[in-house]
């Protein structure tokens, strides 16, 4: 995606706005486009994988360069040289963009909240990687209707790092199935299709448990504490092993 040598427009010729701060627009060959339309028609859930698609765009086009320049097709050699540098520059452009965006992030809760356009607070240590797995997370606990639940259950644990997050939406997600299949089971269902949802609430209450083992197990790396107590008796004395109970006196 080269510049071209004349000064691009104020604004991008298919969203028709100024390119936000510290972006630039860019010629795709056929009109000035901005990094944010550029990352609406990319292929990808999020800017990494948007620019590892164009990444392999590019370096399809560099096979194809110079497979015609071997057989000595200069012209189209060079055409399918100019695709892979728009590629490749378009893979720097979404990364950068996802980068300044990432710098931007709204945090919510403990999860970077998706917003349109450009968020006003800053992160100290910005991570592309972390906000985009973080917004990723927040669209699933969106589209489950689990968002309150999951981040509540996030914060009563303490989760800490991205595994014990997924874990505590997962036993959300988990816990609000089962209630729901147990609401419908007794909401004048035929016996077995009565049966069959309980059969999913236990299922389902069952894997909340067990979400909550696996991170006890996370917590202590799968170990068991065992507890040794020493009882030293000197000569002479007395000492009584394991649970001992209270007895009433013989009556005379």
């Amino acid at each position: 995606m080269p510049r071209r040598d004349f000064l691009p427009p104020a604004v991008c010729d298919v969203c028709r706005k100024r390119p936000a701060l510290g972006d630039t627009l860019w010629h795709s060959g056929v009109a000035w486009i901005c990094p944010a339309c550029l990352a609406d028609v990319t292929p990808g859930d999020d800017a990494l994988s948007k620019a590892a698609h164009e990444n392999v765009q590019s370096d399809e086009y560099k096979a194809l360069s110079r497979r015609a320049r071997a057989s000595g097709d200069i012209e189209n050699a060079d055409d399918q040289q100019r695709q892979a540098n728009w590629h490749g520059h378009a893979a720097v452009a979404l990364k950068s963009h996802g980068n300044r965006r990432a710098k931007n992030a709204l945090i919510a809760s403990g999860e970077a909240a998706a917003s349109p356009g450009y968020l006003r607070d800053t992160l100290a240590n910005p991570d592309l990687i972390a906000i985009e797995s973080s917004e990723m997370r927040g669209k699933l606990l969106l589209t489950n209707d689990v968002v309150a639940l999951g981040i509540d259950v996030a914060n009563t644990i303490g989760a800490s790092n991205t595994l014990e997050k997924l874990l505590a939406h997962e036993i959300a997600l988990a816990h609000k199935i089962a209630f729901e299949q147990a609401a419908l089971a007794s909401s004048g269902y035929e016996v077995p299709m009565a049966m069959k949802r309980l059969q999913i609430s236990i299922k389902m209450m069952n894997m909340a448990q067990q979400g909550m083992l696996t991170l006890h197990k996370l917590r202590t790396g799968g170990t068991q504490n065992v507890v040794v107590q020493h009882v030293y008796v000197a000569d002479g004395g007395q000492a009584v092993i394991g649970a001992v109970q209270g007895c009433k006196q013989d009556e005379k």
